[in-house]
């Protein structure tokens, strides 16, 4: 199994643009082999949202066939510009990781 991992802040008044960025992107990435994912929303009474999206593949094989897929689509490019404008100091920790039992 494959986890990725991405770490990023948005101000709270733009939750309801990211979340619709997320509705718009998970319709994308179906197409192509829907990952898990759970998405964790941490508020510490700031400005901002910290969120934290975990995905798991079957391999890293599997993502990497996923995200070229995704990555050609035409509509995730501008989700992603969209995206980019809400996250805090365009900021997203990125870590990918092979689980092993």
């Amino acid at each position: 199994m494959f986890v990725k991992i991405y770490s990023y802040k948005i101000k709270k008044k733009y939750l309801p643009k990211w979340k619709n960025i997320q509705r718009s992107a998970k319709t994308i990435y179906r197409k192509h082999g829907d990952p898990v994912k759970w998405t964790y929303l941490l508020d510490r009474k700031e400005e901002f949202v910290t969120i934290i999206e975990i995905s798991s593949y079957l391999s890293k094989k599997d993502f990497l066939k996923i995200k070229k897929e995704v990555d050609n689509d035409k509509e995730i490019g501008k989700l992603f510009n969209k995206f980019l404008e809400i996250v805090y100091k365009n900021k997203i920790v990125e870590k990918g990781f092979i689980l092993k039992i």
